[in-house]
């Protein structure tokens, strides 16, 4: 199967929730950059509780691709944004969301 970008999502509707692209926190950090990583972080603990639910342990996120000219297109929505700021803050923020369910 040929991707034309965007996010890799296994787990899809019906059965599990459509979960935000990362292009939806970077257009919200834009706006309002406190709204934009806690919507983030609270993101990251709902895939931590789901997948935690599932018995999954180990995820693939966040990732950090850049939305750069000339960049692959197989990056689509799935990037925070086109700086390396931007993005590795919008990612760290969803970083740390993904072990709250541990304990």
């Amino acid at each position: 199967m040929i991707r034309k970008g965007g996010r890799v999502a296994r787990l899809r509707p019906p059965h599990w929730r459509k979960t935000p692209p990362a292009a939806i926190f970077g257009q919200i950090f834009d706006q309002d950059r406190e709204k934009a990583l806690r919507a983030t972080y609270l993101n990251a603990c709902l895939i931590a509780y789901e997948l935690k639910g599932l018995g999954i342990t180990a995820d693939c996120a966040p990732v950090l691709d850049l939305t750069i000219p000339g960049a692959h297109e197989i990056v689509g929505d799935r990037s925070y944004g086109a700086t390396p700021e931007k993005v590795s803050t919008i990612g760290a923020k969803g970083y740390r969301g993904l072990p709250c369910t541990a304990g």
